[in-house]
């Protein structure tokens, strides 16, 4: 029955694929490359009409393809090619942004940007989700926030909801009604006349696929890649990230608060001082806590004896550390992309020791006693955010418009998180989504005909 069942399940995959083959040689007006948080915004925004013209490739594939190589002793590269990629675990965090910090952006889509952006705050309320929990918390949190503000500034953390949908829960990437998906990875892209090919692998087999635009939502590396194939970026470029370290504290609390499952951080900090400029979060224990101190024991260590303990005496922290800080490199060699990190390990112990330094300080003027405090530092890329390879600097022979498009490649458009060139500590998915958002309009106005 077993052996049945396995012949069914490869018969209906090779019948997939054939259908697929058949079904792509076909022309496609619209290719997407990726699946992720920019493509799901941008093809939201995209009217039914021309998303049934549309074909998305989710960037899986079961052949091994060698993507990157970078010493895996120093960095941490989380590169999801699976549908929905990094969005599937992110926790929703918003920040906002002003005038000058958008405008900081050197590529052309500031001004649309920020357009977006003063009209996405009249529109959309942002859940403060600090509020449902108030009265549950350990007493101290709501103390912290009440003190006079300073240099290291905390506020209770919003989160951005899917305003795409009429849900309030956490936007997830989903697949779009009318829009064709296929499981595949791009190997390259040839221009063609006005025509694109696109080389894609499907399982073990490759095919091609004929559109007349594509649009980039593959995540930063993948992005790249594909633009100094087609030597429109340097063939080594800097990526922008955000180095990140975590830790916890334990205290010596008179709280008693039943425990409370609250998987998201509980308040943010910014911290900025003339050396030092950075973006953190403070959150109590939870069941996600208590998976990552699983995984990091080896399953070893569970908390879920001691919880209500736990809740109301321990306090973990993180910290984003200003992009203008990141070194981190990107390179052709032959046929390989390489990773490398030029980051100075020295000065993490410095921005540690300051933002400990600041969170002890605010616990001691409540009273609340620190019995221990570890600073766990986390390999480069540990932060998940890598954005802004689309900059001057790493420019070869691009030109890229107000509306994301690469003028000296039309009809080719960059809607992830590359083209947010912006030197923060602050997360930019709002950023990305938004322009995405704008390529769609764009798009629609447009006439293709």
């Amino acid at each position: 029955m077993v052996k049945k069942e396995i012949i069914c399940k490869k018969f209906d995959i090779i019948k997939e694929l054939i259908n697929n083959i058949i079904l792509y040689m076909k022309f496609i007006k619209y290719l997407v490359i990726g699946s992720g948080i920019s493509s799901y915004a941008f093809l939201s925004e995209l009217n039914n009409n021309k998303r049934k013209e549309t074909l998305v490739i989710t960037g899986k594939t079961k052949k091994k393809t060698n993507r990157f190589q970078y010493d895996q002793k120093e960095l941490d590269l989380d590169v999801r090619h699976e549908f929905g990629g990094l969005a599937n675990t992110w926790l929703g965090g918003y920040s906002d942004f002003n005038k000058n910090e958008i405008y900081s952006i050197k590529n052309k889509i500031a001004k649309n940007l920020y357009d977006s952006l003063i009209k996405f705050k009249k529109e959309i309320k942002i859940y403060n989700y600090f509020n449902s929990f108030e009265n549950k918390l350990p007493k101290f949190i709501n103390q912290l926030l009440a003190q006079k503000k300073s240099n290291f500034e905390l506020f209770k953390i919003k989160i951005l909801n899917n305003f795409l949908s009429k849900n309030k829960n956490i936007m997830r990437p989903k697949k779009i009604k009318n829009v064709k998906y296929i499981n595949g990875y791009v190997v390259n892209i040839i221009k063609n006349g006005k025509w694109y090919i696109t080389k894609i692998l499907i399982q073990n087999k490759s095919i091609e696929i004929k559109s007349e635009f594509i649009f980039l939502g593959c995540g930063t590396f993948d992005t790249s890649k594909i633009l100094i194939d087609l030597n429109l970026l340097k063939p080594k470029i800097q990526i922008l990230h955000q180095p990140y370290f975590q830790g916890v504290m334990l205290l010596k609390s008179k709280d008693t608060n039943k425990y409370n499952n609250i998987n998201l951080p509980i308040l943010g900090y910014n911290f900025k001082n003339t050396r030092l400029n950075c973006q953190g979060s403070l959150g109590l224990y939870s069941d996600r806590i208590n998976s990552i101190i699983k995984e990091k024991t080896l399953g070893l260590l569970s908390l879920k004896k001691i919880k209500n303990y736990a809740y109301n005496n321990m306090l973990f922290f993180n910290c984003f550390i200003n992009s203008s800080k990141s070194k981190l490199f990107f390179s052709k060699k032959n046929n390989s992309f390489i990773v490398e990190n030029k980051f100075d390990k020295e000065e993490m112990n410095k921005y540690s020791k300051k933002i400990l330094e600041n969170i002890k300080k605010k616990l001691k003027i409540l009273g609340v006693k620190i019995l221990f405090t570890k600073s766990l530092f986390l390999k480069i890329g540990s932060d998940k955010h890598y954005f802004g390879s689309v900059s001057k600097k790493n420019f070869k022979n691009l030109n890229v418009s107000k509306n994301s498009e690469i003028l000296n490649m039309r009809k080719i458009f960059i809607i992830d998180q590359s083209i947010i060139d912006i030197k923060t500590s602050k997360f930019i998915t709002l950023l990305a989504i938004l322009n995405s958002i704008n390529v769609g309009k764009y798009i629609n106005k447009k006439d293709t005909k």
